[in-house]
């Protein structure tokens, strides 16, 4: 059995409204269904606010992190796939009524507080330090939560390092019409399923199960009906 943690990144994993024990998404749906049959593995999946996971991750307490970015620290302490699920495209949301319609340098956002999760992935852009960011320690559903708090105009953007996710909570929360969501001008980057530094063997496996399925299955397929069943969200 191999113990999953994931955290609330719709639409590739997340909870169940009505039940935070039921899990569901894209990268959900490709490890149960395609990854670890290939590996013969069972999935035992842990759900937990972001800042929880990675503390766990780093006890020891989990065998792998179902989507994490890469960045030079995390390498050292986590063991990386030879490729990634999917790309990520970085942005903002910023209520409809914000005279910010685009960002083309970070002093566009030097008096803006930006939310976002602490501990969480900050792309290059956002590494700024002049920027006003809000580093959020949230419940399960911390970017709805980031989400009520700007169209409440108690921050003035939230910033995620994939944009879908911000449109697809958006539209759940039925606050699409109310917000504008602006890419930030920087190269995409990858979203990977990581495993602890103990765990050799079973990214081994993993490498030989996602190399062979990822050319039959493109993991963009699986991310398809979800985003069906969020009108106005794209694949970007």
């Amino acid at each position: 059995m191999l113990t999953v943690g994931l955290f609330n990144l719709a639409p590739h994993a997340f909870t169940d409204s009505t039940d935070e024990t039921q899990v569901k998404g894209a990268a959900i749906d490709y490890m149960e269904r395609y990854i670890a049959p290939e590996m013969g593995v069972s999935i035992h999946w842990q759900v937990y606010p972001f800042s929880r996971l990675i503390m766990h991750m780093e006890e020891g307490k989990l065998d792998a992190v179902l989507t994490l970015a890469k960045d030079g620290n995390r390498e050292k302490r986590y063991l990386y796939p030879d490729s990634p699920l999917t790309y990520m495209q970085s942005g903002l949301a910023v209520l409809a009524s914000s005279p910010l319609i685009k960002v083309q340098s970070p002093e566009d956002l030097l008096d803006t507080e930006i939310g976002f999760t602490k501990h969480g992935y900050l792309s290059p852009f956002m590494r700024d330090a002049r920027l006003d960011i809000n580093f959020i320690v949230g419940d399960l559903n911390a970017f709805r939560t980031m989400l009520r708090l700007l169209n409440a105009k108690r921050l003035d953007a939230v910033y995620n390092p994939t944009i879908m996710t911000l449109r697809f909570e958006a539209r759940q929360l039925q606050i699409s019409d109310h917000l504008r969501f602006i890419p930030l001008p920087e190269q995409k980057v990858g979203l990977y399923t990581v495993f602890c530094k103990g765990c050799s063997e079973a990214l081994a496996r993993y490498n030989h199960a996602h190399n062979e399925r990822r050319q039959r299955t493109p993991y963009e397929a699986l991310l398809s009906p979800y985003l069906a069943q969020s009108p106005g969200v794209n694949a970007n």
